[in-house]
């Protein structure tokens, strides 16, 4: 007999198969999701990044409108040359 002991919350592992199984965009999409200023400083989008567990942030201007998209690899080379 097998059998899966979980070691912390299975929430994340719910909202994941959620977003798997959903049939449009809405049940699948982050519905309040972190998001950066374009004029934020390189080092807070990477604070973001990590402190969220995130692989990209969406780049939101005053206006609430997306500009853009700035992921960990745009981070790590920006910190890194």
């Amino acid at each position: 007999m097998g059998g899966i002991i979980w070691l912390e919350s299975t929430k994340h592992f719910e909202a994941r198969v959620k977003k798997a199984l959903a049939s449009n965009v809405r049940q699948m999409m982050t519905a309040d999701p972190v998001t950066v200023a374009p004029d934020a400083p390189v080092k807070e989008a990477a604070r973001l990044i990590a402190e969220h567990k995130h692989n990209r942030l969406p780049v939101v201007d005053s206006d609430g409108r997306v500009v853009g998209v700035v992921t960990r690899v745009d981070v790590l080379d920006a910190l890194t040359s």
